[in-house]
């Protein structure tokens, strides 16, 4: 079960406020999707829900959060991130080695949950460029990425049987004698293994 990662974890390292005072958040203003899908959950909800930008007139508009259109988490929040199937961060499925820039992330910037939008935890749509001059802000001038390592599993092979004779391979039969020669129960041409591990 994948219970993603506490906001208050993965700001810990980058988070500096002045106020001794203030409670450590994020606001989510992009999000990379190539590779898979971010999703959230607060307190409040029982049920993930995957970022968006803004939902207007029953539309979500835009897709994607924006720094315009950002959602705000709080430090009890928790995120994760749901890869497409055979996808790791270390090697495609060809074997070859990825690059960093194939890391899945979000780009957030720190909030302290104060002013405006302070309460707003788990809302999206929420603009962080309304005063953006002003250092009497709750949040950070700074933008960040949160990147995510996704390990590789190991995968099951599959054995398939072609049927190249009269009858389904699955119903192939033969007769074995003690003591006497060995007897193939598959004809080896008609047999293949495949293991997404070992691409090569």
């Amino acid at each position: 079960d994948n219970n993603g990662s506490l906001v208050s974890e993965i700001v810990q390292a980058v988070y500096v406020d002045v106020d001794f005072d203030s409670m450590p958040g994020m606001a989510v203003i992009g999000e990379d999707r190539r590779f898979g899908v971010w999703e959230y959950r607060c307190p409040q909800s029982s049920y993930w829900l995957e970022f968006i930008g803004d939902y207007i007139y029953r539309m979500i508009v835009p897709k994607h959060p924006r720094p315009e259109k950002a959602t705000l988490l709080a430090g009890e929040c928790r995120v994760r991130f749901l890869p497409i199937s055979n996808f790791n961060t270390l090697r495609n499925t060809s074997g070859d080695l990825r690059p960093v820039s194939d890391k899945p992330q979000l780009t957030i910037r720190g909030w302290d949950n104060t002013g405006v939008t302070a309460g707003r935890s788990g809302r999206y749509g929420q603009d962080t460029t309304y005063h953006n001059d002003s250092h009497l802000n709750e949040f950070s001038a700074e933008t960040f990425n949160v990147t995510i390592d996704v390990v590789s599993v190991n995968d099951l092979p599959v054995l398939s049987l072609t049927n190249t004779g009269a009858q389904p391979a699955l119903l192939f039969q033969t007769e074995f004698t003690e003591d006497e020669a060995f007897v193939r129960i598959v004809n080896p041409t008609s047999l293949t293994l495949t293991d997404l591990d070992h691409a090569h």
